[in-house]
């Protein structure tokens, strides 16, 4: 994540998937830490006793096995570990995993991007070094679609607080540029009101061997109306309440509430999907 350029004519979109189901700019994820295939899964991270005398960590990283159907939790600085990796204190905007790539993306409300690189925290970024476009905006949720002819790219899309998304055109090298700012437009239900609304948070599982399979591509997306909204490759949208659906209203000690999420991201690869929230 070195090579930046700010410039809409400068880069392509390289997903055809559209939020809105009608934007044709549009299109659809790391885990609690799992070192197999080196990957990080942060699921399996045991959460070990403060021995600094600092205050605990208020943050969380909420785990949902899409296998077993099961929550689980720990402290968010026992699965963020690094010399390099966000503070506890700092509020996070949205985040992505782009889980080809075992690459982490966190954007956080200090303004900074925080990245993770194969289980390894890099030098964090100032959003105007990296996605200058955020400089002045409200950023609220972020979700990836890798392309599928070539999975070495991949475009991240940003919602921001008023109804628009800034689309980054990413390489796994490092490259980052700026490939288009649309308006997004609120559908017919079950399509989510994206024009209208806010995305509290989002996340994208994954398969691009799978394309062009309907389900190659699923996004999760949580918008302030009380909802949870899927969006496949297809352009088919479901909609459900967000404390009552396949993820939600388990009853379960560890499942966090919706509302409360900060940021989301997901690896398809190893059956997780992660939340963070306080």
């Amino acid at each position: 994540m070195t090579s930046t350029t700010d410039g809409a004519d400068e880069a392509t979109s390289t997903a055809e998937t559209g939020e809105s189901g009608e934007s044709s700019s549009e299109s659809t994820g790391q885990d609690d830490v799992d070192t197999s295939s080196g990957e990080t899964d942060e699921s399996d991270t045991t959460d070990e006793n403060d021995t600094t005398g600092d205050p605990a960590c208020a943050r969380k990283q909420y785990t949902f096995n899409l296998d077993t159907q099961t929550w689980s939790s720990i402290a968010l600085d026992q699965a963020w570990i690094g010399e390099n990796a966000p503070d506890c204190s700092v509020g996070i905007a949205a985040a992505s995993l782009i889980a080809d790539w075992d690459v982490l993306i966190v954007v956080a409300e200090d303004q900074m991007i925080y990245w993770r690189d194969a289980g390894v925290w890099q030098t964090p970024l100032a959003w105007g070094d990296s996605f200058a476009a955020l400089v002045g905006e409200t950023p609220t949720a972020a979700v990836y679609a890798p392309n599928p002819d070539d999975t070495s790219e991949a475009t991240l899309y940003l919602n921001l607080d008023d109804g628009r998304a800034l689309l980054y055109a990413l390489t796994e090298v490092g490259g980052i540029s700026l490939a288009d700012i649309i308006q997004l437009e609120d559908g017919d239900p079950p399509a989510a009101p994206q024009g209208t609304e806010i995305a509290r948070w989002s996340f994208a599982l994954a398969d691009a061997d799978a394309a062009p399979s309907a389900d190659w591509l699923v996004w999760t997306m949580n918008y302030n109306d009380g909802n949870l909204y899927t969006f496949n490759a297809a352009f088919t949208w479901t909609q459900s309440p967000e404390d009552d659906n396949e993820l939600f209203g388990t009853g379960q000690a560890d499942e966090p509430v919706p509302a409360q999420i900060e940021a989301a991201f997901a690896d398809l690869s190893q059956g997780r999907a992660y939340f963070v929230a306080e």
